[in-house]
């Protein structure tokens, strides 16, 4: 790698963000959902042996659901409507047009994330639409303004490690930079935690947050708690 000109390393990453990367720190336990970097403990220290040193940390968090999480959602909501944004959920029947949009806004909301690069979007739908088929309308929702431009999204699922009902993970959300500071992101995070509640989930997790997100303020206001933690490395050649 250094003969070919490279002067640094990043892992562990399988070539790209939307495929899997990270490793799962010793500390804690797994929260046991799809899509959790999984390697044994020692791993950390391989690495940290090896000269690599960390890059970024990432965080997995469980909050129990109760009604009391959801005082104010729909005053949000309401604020959110007077300034032209509406949230519709997924619908199946039309998956490839909803995954399209989704695409779409994640392009546009993660392109400033850390280490993230485009993926193709064939390669996006190849990987999601089978998924899609199993999905029902709460599992992801899109926010549009009344000229139905799409300007965020947010995705989730139940638990399938869990006993079937209990548990559910809220995996991705984002929102365009021209409706940040309308706490749109947060509101669409909450909504569906409030969704998964209404459904008889009792526990959900913040699956995979970079320690900078500012999505980890949903976390906090929630007083979740981390359940493990992931680590992206480095090395300077």
């Amino acid at each position: 790698i250094r003969a070919d000109g490279y002067r640094r390393v990043v892992g562990p990453m399988n070539g790209t963000t939307w495929a899997p990367y990270r490793l799962a720190l010793p500390e804690g336990a797994p929260c046991r959902f799809p899509l959790e970097p999984m390697n044994p403990s020692y791993y950390a220290r391989l690495w940290e042996a090896c000269g690599y040193a960390k890059l970024a940390d990432y965080s997995s968090s469980s909050f129990p659901l109760s009604a009391d999480l959801f005082v104010g959602l729909d005053r949000t909501g309401l604020a959110l409507r007077e300034r032209g944004v509406t949230v519709s959920d997924f619908r199946p029947e039309a998956a490839e047009e909803e995954l399209s949009t989704i695409y779409g806004l994640s392009l546009a909301g993660f392109n400033r994330n850390f280490v993230y690069a485009p993926f193709p979007r064939e390669s996006f739908l190849a990987k999601y639409l089978p998924i899609a088929a199993r999905m029902r309308p709460h599992d992801a929702a899109v926010a549009r303004m009344a000229d139905g431009e799409p300007v965020g999204f947010v995705f989730g699922f139940p638990n399938p490690y869990a006993a079937k009902g209990t548990e559910y993970v809220i995996k991705s959300a984002a929102v365009l930079p021209s409706v940040r500071g309308f706490g749109l992101g947060g509101y669409l995070v909450k909504r569906m935690a409030a969704l998964a509640f209404a459904d008889g989930f009792r526990l959900a997790y913040h699956a995979l947050m970079h320690e900078a997100n500012v999505s980890n303020l949903f976390g906090r206001s929630v007083r979740a708690k981390t359940c493990r933690r992931y680590r992206l490395y480095v090395k300077e050649l």
